[in-house]
């Protein structure tokens, strides 16, 4: 028996076709390309691609996307990001990231670690200063709350007001989600 790890899964892609104007302001299809992965979370299986961002809303049409180079998890407070996220069964994801006193998985991607949340109900507990809007593409995933969870499965949608908050697939297929994040003020400055 080889002590060596397993080889890496190949990343999950999504394909991103792009509408614009020609030279003469006809409607065209500017790109169709393959958005590959952003963020892995050297899970396999697990990826994020970004099809989209912007700086600041209204966005200009004209223009190309716009946004930090490289994979940054929260939009500016300004624009918003959308992505197709792939996540794997609890069994492979969890046993990758460890123990649920592990913040890896959430600074991995840039969270912040849900620290008010003691003890965490998920090794993955996370919160974004963003206004979330996520659709359940295929499979099914329990949004974790600090106090309660709900299942999600295709078609739902989930409404993510910057609370600390985890995925947690209990299944034994990888569950797709398309969300697109708000940049929204930071929990501590919202008015209560």
């Amino acid at each position: 028996m080889s002590s060596e790890a397993p080889a890496p899964v190949p990343a999950r892609h999504t394909r991103r076709i792009v509408t614009g104007h020609d030279k003469d302001g006809h409607s065209v299809i500017a790109d169709d390309s393959v958005c590959s992965a952003n963020a892995a979370v050297y899970v396999p299986d697990f990826s994020i691609n970004d099809a989209w961002r912007v700086d600041h809303l209204p966005c200009d049409n004209r223009r190309a996307e716009s946004g930090p180079a490289g994979f940054e998890l929260e939009p500016v407070a300004s624009g918003n990001v959308f992505r197709i996220v792939h996540i794997p069964p609890d069994r492979e994801y969890l046993a990758a990231i460890g123990n649920a006193g592990d913040t890896g998985a959430a600074d991995e991607v840039g969270a912040s670690s849900s620290s008010d949340a003691i003890p965490s109900p998920h090794p993955a507990m996370h919160r974004t200063n963003t206004l979330d809007y996520v659709v359940i593409i295929s499979g099914e995933i329990y949004c974790v709350m600090e106090k309660g969870e709900t299942l999600l499965r295709p078609g739902d949608v989930l409404i993510q007001r910057g609370t600390n908050h985890a995925w947690s697939n209990r299944s034994d297929q990888i569950c797709v989600m398309a969300a697109v994040l708000n940049g929204a003020l930071p929990y501590e400055q919202q008015a209560r």
